[in-house]
């Protein structure tokens, strides 16, 4: 039938039918969101995947769905039972397969009764009957009105449970209950349509003879025996036709279960990735300020060694003129033998320059361990100290001192060499020169104490 578009909205054309309508809401779905919402999104699209599987196998058509609720219409009562019984089959399955927090279950109701349909929507008095009825079927399961119970008592092999008339809000007539399962209550059984065979036929009171009586009981019984082979026969295939489908649902849940397993392994995967790349990428960019302090602080501690004054030996001065004498008067002067020539300063003395020989100490600081010592051999040449030796912890990489002496003995050096763990280390490095000596001694960047003596060999 088409309408005039008074019910819908835009003047859409409507079509008013007969139909069964499945209703499916999340149980608890806004706690689920504000716990965790991506979460339950993706656990969401999960569980439609298996509704939409479902509702193509038996003919559903999905209509206007919105947030946690699922719409949708069937041309058969039977058809709509069937989807709904292994829709909850599935899920279950399915959250078997997830951690307690992200399972989801779902109340779902089915009711016979006329719609509108317009468009994407579907509308009507059956709509609103069958969102009622899933509001009192338990999490995980299915209730279904009167009017889908008369439809498919005899033709499904479940059982129902009668929950009596119950009375909805906006619903004006009380509507009949029945839930599918094995503990929602008392169960509703259909009436009895055969008769017992051992009943025997009420016989006519003088119309018919005793042998006419006797051959109608029989014939009743064997249509009795008969009717009751045929609905075996019946039962048995219908049975292996929903076992068969329910197994072809719990190989789609597992490959379902599957995919989301492979799918979050990845993503841990990605992620297990990204956070090592940012790693390797924040320790090479800790190596390059590690070694451009390093190197700031032994250009500092060079600028430092050389600044030092190299006070070297110098002649020393005359005495100044107040100091000197008053001229003796002219006689004593012409007695006097001539002054000497002043004396031609010295050249700077290097006393110091020679070729040193002896060995350097590291003591780790409270290490109960004694020191550990390297030979080397040390320049002094033109009050220039230089000095190089390959140590324990170097790699086969030669340590270095470089530094001067002053005029007075005074040592001022840069020491750069390898700690234990083969890293970098410097220190500057201060002592004494002098007779044929040489001493030195400082602190490591790393907190471990150098020091050294040598002796003049030539």
């Amino acid at each position: 039938m088409q309408g005039d578009g008074r019910p819908g909205t835009g003047g859409e054309p409507f079509e008013r039918r007969l139909a069964t309508i499945l209703m499916a809401d999340i149980v608890g779905y806004s706690r689920m969101m504000e716990a965790n919402e991506e979460r339950t999104l993706r656990v969401f699209r999960g569980h439609r995947e298996i509704f939409d599987a479902m509702l193509v196998q038996h003919r559903g058509r999905m209509f206007n769905t919105a947030g946690d609720a699922v719409l949708a219409e069937f041309p058969s009562a039977v058809d709509a039972v069937r989807c709904a019984t292994e829709i909850q089959s599935a899920l279950r399955t399915r959250n078997d397969h997830l951690a307690p927090e992200e399972r989801m279950q779902f109340r779902i109701g089915v009711n016979l009764g006329d719609v509108i349909v317009q468009g994407t929507d579907l509308l009507g008095d059956g709509v609103n009957v069958a969102a009622r009825i899933q509001t009192a079927a338990e999490p995980g399961g299915v209730c279904v009105s009167g009017s889908v119970y008369d439809q498919i008592r005899n033709k499904l092999s479940l059982e129902f449970h009668s929950m009596g008339e119950r009375t909805f809000k906006n619903i004006t007539q009380p509507v009949r209950v029945f839930s599918i399962g094995e503990d929602a209550g008392e169960a509703a059984q259909a009436p009895a349509t055969q008769a017992s065979p051992s009943t025997p036929p009420t016989a006519p009171a003088a119309s018919r003879s005793r042998p006419v009586a006797a051959i109608a009981a029989v014939v009743a019984a064997l249509a009795v025996a008969a009717a009751a082979g045929w609905w075996y026969v019946q039962d048995r295939e219908t049975k292996a036709a929903e076992a068969a489908r329910a197994a072809e649902a719990t190989k789609a849940a597992e490959a379902l279960a599957a995919a989301e397993a492979a799918r979050r392994k990845a993503e841990e995967v990605a992620a297990a990735r990204i956070a090592s790349e940012r790693e390797a990428r924040l320790k090479a960019e800790l190596e390059a300020a590690q070694r451009e302090a390093s190197e700031a602080k032994k250009r500092e501690a060079a600028a430092r060694v050389a600044a030092a004054p190299s006070r070297a030996a110098a002649p020393t001065a005359s005495p100044p003129a107040a100091s000197l004498p008053s001229a003796p008067p002219a006689a004593v002067q012409a007695a006097a033998p001539p002054p000497a020539a002043p004396p031609v300063p010295a050249k700077a003395s290097y006393a110091n320059d020679g070729l040193y020989r002896g060995r350097t100490c590291w003591q780790q600081r409270g290490s109960e361990k004694g020191p550990q010592c390297w030979s080397v051999e040390l320049t002094i040449d033109k009050h220039r100290i230089d000095a190089s030796w390959v140590g324990k912890y170097g790699g086969g990489r030669p340590s270095s001192m470089r530094g001067q002496v002053s005029g007075t003995g005074t040592v001022t050096a840069l020491f750069e060499g390898f700690g234990a763990r083969g890293k970098a280390v410097m220190s500057e490095l201060g002592g004494r020169a002098g007779e044929g000596r040489l001493s030195f001694s400082g602190v490591l960047d790393n907190g471990v104490r150098i020091d050294g003596s040598a002796t003049r060999v030539r």
